[in-house]
């Protein structure tokens, strides 16, 4: 099985698709970097670091959950 990349984790967010425990591991790693090498971008890349910080807190809460099962 290959790995899974940011943007078909990103896909399957936006589309409400199961996300596997790797896809949800590799999501936070992944845009945990984006988010902090937008925020060093600068301003221009604001939105960009906002959303990935959101995806990023999204992914903690899922894993979160399956955790507590």
């Amino acid at each position: 099985m290959t790995n899974p990349t940011l943007d078909r984790i990103y896909e399957k967010f936006i589309n409400g698709d199961p996300l596997t425990n790797d896809d949800i591991a590799i999501g936070i790693s992944g845009f945990d970097t984006l988010a902090s090498i937008a925020r060093q971008a600068g301003p221009a890349f604001s939105l960009t670091a906002r959303e990935a910080t959101r995806v990023v807190i999204a992914l903690e809460d899922f894993e979160a959950s399956r955790k507590r099962k």
